[in-house]
């Protein structure tokens, strides 16, 4: 019994200790829903908008790395507000302090060096 208690004791803490590899699929998910609306505008830019956010979350570890990849989306949604006579920085900036604050978060959890554009000051018009 003793033993059990062990071998159970050790997947425990071994499932503790594993890091989290992603973003938050949920974060990631909203912020592809908050662009959404606005998809048929161009689909070629959502679609390169959808990859980078993709791209973003399976590299949250590598800061340097996920914040390319996240202000690659973000260029494509600024892009893709070009193609319309809808303004919707306003989903824009959500996405890109989401982004961020979750780049902060895996940056300061590793030790990692990141600074932010956008949770200073928003984005400019």
């Amino acid at each position: 019994m003793l033993i059990y208690l062990l071998v159970l004791l050790a997947f425990i803490i071994a499932a503790l200790l594993i890091p989290e590899r992603t973003a938050s699929p949920k974060y990631v998910r909203d912020m592809q829903l908050k662009i959404h609306p606005y998809s048929g505008l161009n689909p070629d830019l959502y679609t390169q908008y959808i990859n980078n956010l993709e791209l973003f979350e399976e590299n949250i570890d590598n800061v340097d790395v996920a914040s390319e990849f996240l202000y690659n989306a973000i260029d494509s949604a600024e892009e893709l507000k070009l193609y319309g006579n809808t303004d919707f920085n306003s989903s824009i900036q959500d996405v890109a302090i989401t982004g961020e604050s979750l780049l902060m978060k895996h940056a300061l959890k590793n030790g990692d060096h990141f600074y932010p554009k956008y949770l200073h000051g928003g984005i400019q018009d």
